[in-house]
């Protein structure tokens, strides 16, 4: 497949307009659960004194913000999709917003000093 090439007479969703749409669909659901998931475990770090679920938590969003790069990777060569340096893009953000937080840390463990 011709990746590297840009073709803005393509359609922007590309062939198979709903497969992408489908495809977008289930990204922002990974991303947001990816969130969702990692505040759970965060907060319960801090209830539970668990340094570990800090890292759990750290883990899994940062499993979960990159399922929007497979995504399109997928689509990409499947579907010779163009566009998927923009979904590489996007679980790449995911992850840099999932970084660890010193402060994270520090409230799991205030107790045990």
């Amino acid at each position: 497949p011709h990746l590297f090439s840009i073709d803005l007479s393509k359609p922007l969703l590309g062939e198979k307009p709903l497969i992408t749409l489908s495809f977008i669909a289930s990204a922002i659901v990974f991303v947001v659960l990816s969130f969702v998931l990692a505040r759970q475990h965060i907060k319960r770090a801090e209830r539970d004194q668990d340094a570990g679920c800090v890292q759990t938590g750290l883990v899994l969003g940062c499993a979960l913000s990159e399922v929007p790069s497979v995504l399109g990777v997928m689509l990409s060569f499947v579907w010779e999709y163009q566009f998927f340096f923009v979904w590489i893009a996007v679980g790449m953000i995911g992850i840099l917003f999932h970084f660890p937080r010193k402060s994270s840390l520090d409230a799991a463990t205030y107790r045990l000093r």
